[in-house]
């Protein structure tokens, strides 16, 4: 299967389409539907005009990136699966985005960490989603403060943490 899920991944990364947000978007379908996270999506667009920068904590597929790098904010997507990431970067080129990319999860130390399932159901929680304690890879963790560290300094930034059941930590 996981062959099967790495060619998928390849051939649908290669192909973005033109979007009603004025960017070009290659991932789930799903995300580019008006039913999907609508509200979501009204917060950050009505937010990005009053930030320095968006930080994507869980960037997956990259949507919420590209909407804050076509609105001409500085983006950073922090994102550690490696499917995702295939997406991610695929977006990033296809647009000319200016995006730093972190392939990695975040945490409350640096470290590795085993990361369950795939795709938009991955997760640092074993079992998150009924994903298979046997399905599992390991990614590199460091924490935000290491990442972005005076990055910013006195300047207002929009952190989006969408990282399936671990926000909390």
């Amino acid at each position: 299967m996981r062959l099967y899920r790495e060619l998928r991944t390849a051939k649908l990364a290669s192909r973005p389409v033109e979007t009603s947000y004025g960017f070009r978007f290659a991932g789930n379908p799903a995300y580019l539907s008006p039913g999907w996270e609508p509200k979501e999506r009204r917060i950050i667009l009505g937010l990005l005009s009053r930030v320095a920068a968006f930080i994507d904590v869980g960037a997956n597929h990259g949507f919420y990136t590209a909407l804050a790098a076509q609105a001409g904010v500085r983006t950073v997507a922090i994102e550690p699966e490696e499917g995702n990431l295939r997406f991610l970067k695929s977006n990033v080129a296809a647009n000319g985005f200016e995006t730093e990319i972190f392939p990695l999860a975040l945490s409350e130390t640096p470290g590795v960490l085993s990361l369950f399932g795939d795709s938009d159901t991955a997760s640092v929680i074993d079992g998150w989603a009924g994903t298979s304690h046997s399905f599992r890879q390991l990614v590199p963790a460091n924490t935000l403060d290491n990442l972005l560290s005076g990055r910013w300094p006195g300047e207002r930034l929009l952190i989006k943490i969408d990282v399936e059941g671990a926000e909390d930590a």
